[in-house]
Parts: structure tokens; C-alpha cells; sequence
């Protein structure tokens, strides 16, 4: 499937802003669009710039329902972008508590519960990436309260795992516990594994932090042998807290093992977080010194110290991956292929996981863009789910170009058995915008086998969840679709309703 929508044309949207005919609801939405396509870009002062500017027209707009949500979800980007792109920590806690003032939950109607419980949850996510741990735990908090409102099992979960994170960091040990539990308890029932794997490692945190280390050490075993089963590796972070466990149990060349191997796999990737490997360093440098290793304790410190004065001012412009994207948003979809080739090979031969995920992603996006979807399904034939699923992050839009290409090729039988797959996927339900591209994707599909009414139903499905992402603009062509269909539609076959 092609997100060529993802790169509207900056000087068409300026010239639909500079209409005097657009209203001014509209240009703040414009803007907003324009500022995702910057932060696409990786222009985050010009996404700060235009969200601010989207906020201006917005507030001082008249008051009504469409305006004050809107408002609400445009600073809650605004804050993200503070936070994470600037580290403006207070600015975006400013942002924050201003669009709270608006939120009316006590109102009880769905919308305003979702809204409200959509905006701690960023909340909990911001206070806890800057370290305000305190705070997150009241965010979060208050996320798990609407979620609980809303019944909603599938965001409810995963709340109290942020949440149970935070009141470990906060030092709030028997809450943290409970809380996980809570979540366990829940993934255990919904038959959600992995889930149930990443909150054992939580609960592992808690133990070793507890000082409960030989029950923290044997649970992170058991974690890690789980990992491996079904994702095909274990977690860094997870080799990180076992090896500190191991410390912890007096198994110090073990521990020194799992150490060394988390600072190789950060350090030696371009993907790695440099976090883990400082955390582990500082162990090794107890393990080193402790031991009368002293010149091994002063190497690990002045690799470390060496790394991290230059990590803020690490430039990646000659990357790979974003020259490909450079030569796609010019429209050289060719020259974006042969760098995305080499690209490929380079994340490969690092040993980058997440990065070579990332690169296939792009080739898929890259050749649906020239329609040759028959190298689309090559592609992914190329690929095992399980590889696809070990990156999350990618996993979504793979199988969304995926199944656009085995459509596009007549393969429709196996295109459906993959939206199945899509459609069940719990991780859809925290990716809107890819969710409203597998209902497209179904639409289509329906479409082209003169099911008008199921087209109808997933086009219209998808134009909702395009608005919930905030694609004003996609929402509106597939909305062209709808038009067309339903100028002819015939009545409805009850067949269509199902598979």
C-alpha cells in the first residue's frame, strides 16, 4: 500500500492555507498536517513552530466541542515534540497542564472518558521520560481510572504496566507489584503471551530492587528462555537486569558476561540505546574494581565518559536511510531504491535488527510508490512473521503493504488471511493510523469483488480512524470513495457480512 498521502505537497497545502475561502478551523488543521510531514523529516523545530501556530488559531477560535478537542490533541503533540525532540521537559509539563484545564471527563460520555484517558497516558509517557516519576504515577493513574470507565480490556493492561514501571522507579515496591499483577492477570485471561512475558520481566525488576534476588534472577530466566521461544532473541533490557541479578546472587563472572554483551549490542548499533549500555558500564566498573581489576574499571569509564559527551551532538545525516528518504520525497523513487539496497546490507552486516526492519519497511513504501507489487510480495515472502514481529515498531505497516500487494496481485485469498491476522493483532488497537490503513486495505478488497455494502462499512470504519490519528486528509478522499459508492448502491447481500 502507497502512504504517498503521508508526503502531501507542502506548497498545495500552503495554497489552500492562503485561500481566503478556507476557514480558519481548516488552516489550523493544515498546519497540523504540515507539522507532521516536518516531524516525518525529522524538522523538529519546524514541527514545534507550526504546532504553536496551529494552537494560536485554534484558541482563539469560538468555544465548541470539535475546537476544544482539537486543541486538547494539538498540545498534546506539541508536548511530545518538548519533550522528546528538545528535552524541554517543563515547557512540555507547561503544555500539558494547560490542555488539561479543558478535558471534561466528568461529562461521562465516551468521547470525553477516551479523550481524557488518551491525554494521561501521554502524561504518564512524558513525566516518566523526564524522569518525574512521582508524576507519572499520578498520570498514569488517572489513565487506568478512565480506561477501567471505558471498559476498554486492551488499553487497560497496558496502562498498568506504565503504570506499575513508574511506582518501581518511584520506589512504591508493593504497589508496583500489585499493579503488574493486575495487568498479568489480564493478559493471562485474554491468552496474550508475550504480554504476559514483558510484565514477568517488570515483576523481576521489582524482586531484584526488593531484594528478593535469587526469585528476581530464576524469573528473568525465565523470561529470557520465553524471549527466545517466541520472539527469536531475548530483550537487551532484559540481559541488562539479569546480569544484575547474577551480581546481586554473587554469580559475578556470569554477571560480567550479560554486562559486556549489553554494552557490545548497544554500542555496536546504530539502533542501541546508549542508556543500557552506560547502566551496564557502571556495573562493570563495581565488578572491575571490586575484583582488583583496576585497569579494566578505567577503560570501561573513559569509554563511557568518550561516548557520552557526544551522544546530544551525534549527527546521522549521512545515514543511509535518510538519504533513500530524501531521494523518495523528491520523487527519485529509483535512486531511493539503490541507497535503500545499500542501506539494507549496511544494517545487515551491523548486525542491526531494528535498523534492516526499518530499511525493509522503506523498500516496501518505495516500490508500492512505483506500483510493482509483484517485488512487494517477493519482498515479504522473503520474510518470517516472527522476524517481522520482533520489531514492533514495523511490524504494522509491513504487513499493511503486504497485504495492499498480494490484493494488487491477485492473491486475494492470502491478502484476506492476512487482515485476519491484522484484524486480531492487539497491537492494531495502539496504532490508529495503521489500523485505518488495514480497513482500506479490506475495503478494497470488498470493493473489487462488487461488495459495495462490506466496502462501505471498512471505508467508513477507516475514515473514523483516520480522524481518531488526526489524517484530516486521507479521511476526506476515502470519503470521495464512500460518495461514489453509495451514489449506486445496491441493496445489501447478507453475505457480505462476514469472510
Amino acid at each position: 500500500m502507497s502512504h504517498d498521502h503521508m508526503f502531501e505537497d507542502p506548497n498545495e497545502l500552503w495554497e489552500t492555507f492562503n485561500n481566503p475561502e478556507t476557514s480558519m478551523l481548516e488552516k489550523a488543521f493544515i498546519l497540523f498536517r504540515l507539522a507532521r510531514s516536518a516531524s516525518m523529516r525529522k524538522n523538529f523545530k519546524e514541527e514545534k513552530l507550526l504546532l504553536e501556530s496551529s494552537i494560536d488559531i485554534l484558541e482563539a477560535l469560538p468555544v465548541s466541542d470539535e475546537v476544544t478537542a482539537s486543541i486538547v490533541y494539538h498540545k498534546r503533540m506539541l508536548a511530545s515534540t518538548l519533550c522528546y525532540n528538545f528535552e524541554y521537559n517543563d515547557q512540555a509539563v507547561a503544555v500539558l497542564d494547560s490542555a488539561e484545564k479543558l478535558l471534561r471527563p466528568e461529562l461521562m460520555t465516551e468521547d470525553k472518558l477516551r479523550e481524557a484517558q488518551e491525554y494521561y497516558t501521554d502524561r504518564g509517557f512524558i513525566m516518566g521520560s523526564s524522569r518525574m516519576y512521582e508524576g507519572a504515577v499520578l498520570a498514569f493513574q488517572q489513565a487506568e481510572k478512565f480506561a477501567s470507565d471505558l471498559s476498554d480490556e486492551i488499553r487497560l493492561p497496558w496502562i498498568q504496566e506504565f503504570l506499575a514501571l513508574s511506582y518501581l522507579e518511584a520506589g512504591m515496591l508493593e504497589e508496583a507489584e500489585a499493579t503488574a499483577n493486575r495487568a498479568r492477570a489480564y493478559y493471562l485471561e485474554s491468552d496474550r503471551t508475550v504480554d504476559v512475558v514483558d510484565v514477568d520481566a517488570i515483576i523481576g525488576r521489582i524482586w531484584l530492587k526488593a531484594g528478593k534476588a535469587i526469585q528476581a534472577r530464576n524469573l528473568l530466566i525465565e523470561v529470557r528462555n520465553a524471549e527466545r521461544a517466541l520472539r527469536g532473541t531475548s530483550s537487551v533490557r532484559n540481559k541488562m537486569h539479569l546480569g544484575f541479578a547474577e551480581l546481586a546472587c554473587g554469580e559475578v563472572a556470569k554477571a560480567e558476561k550479560l554486562l559486556l554483551k549489553v554494552r557490545r549490542l548497544n554500542y555496536n548499533s546504530k539502533s542501541g540505546n546508549y542508556e543500557f549500555a552506560f547502566e551496564a558500564g557502571a556495573k562493570l566498573v563495581e565488578i572491575y574494581e571490586a575484583s582488583n581489576r583496576k585497569h579494566l574499571a578505567d577503560q570501561i569509564r573513559a569509554e563511557d565518559q568518550a561516548v557520552n559527551s557526544r551522544v546530544k551532538g551525534y549527527d546521522d545525516t549521512n545515514d543511509k536511510t535518510n538519504e533513500a528518504e530524501e531521494h523518495y520525497n523528491a520523487g527519485e523513487i529509483d535512486l531511493a531504491l539503490i541507497v535503500n539496497s545499500e542501506d539494507i546490507q549496511k544494517r545487515s552486516d551491523l548486525g542491526d535488527i531494528k535498523g534492516r526492519q526499518k530499511a525493509i519497511c522503506n523498500r516496501m513504501k518505495y516500490l508500492s510508490a512505483k506500483d510493482d507489487y509483484e517485488s512487494v510480495v517477493v519482498l515479504w515472502n522473503q520474510l518470517s512473521e516472527e522476524s517481522i514481529d520482533v520489531q514492533e515498531e514495523f511490524a504494522l505497516p509491513i504487513k499493511n503493504f503486504a497485504m495492499h500487494a498480494l490484493h494488487k496481485t491477485g492473491r486475494v485469498k492470502e491478502a484476506l488471511k492476512l487482515f485476519k491476522k491484522l484484524d486480531s493483532d492487539s497491537r492494531l488497537e495502539y496504532s490508529a493510523q495503521e489500523r485505518a490503513y488495514a480497513y482500506e486495505n479490506r475495503a478494497r478488497i470488498e470493493l473489487d469483488k462488487n461488495h459495495k455494502g462490506a466496502a462501505t462499512r471498512y471505508f467508513n470504519d477507516a475514515i473514523n480512524t483516520h480522524l481518531k490519528a488526526g489524517n484530516t486528509a486521507r479521511a476526506l478522499k476515502v470519503s470521495e470513495i464512500v460518495l461514489e459508492i453509495t451514489k449506486t448502491k445496491p441493496k445489501e447481500d447478507p453475505r457480505e457480512k462476514g469472510f
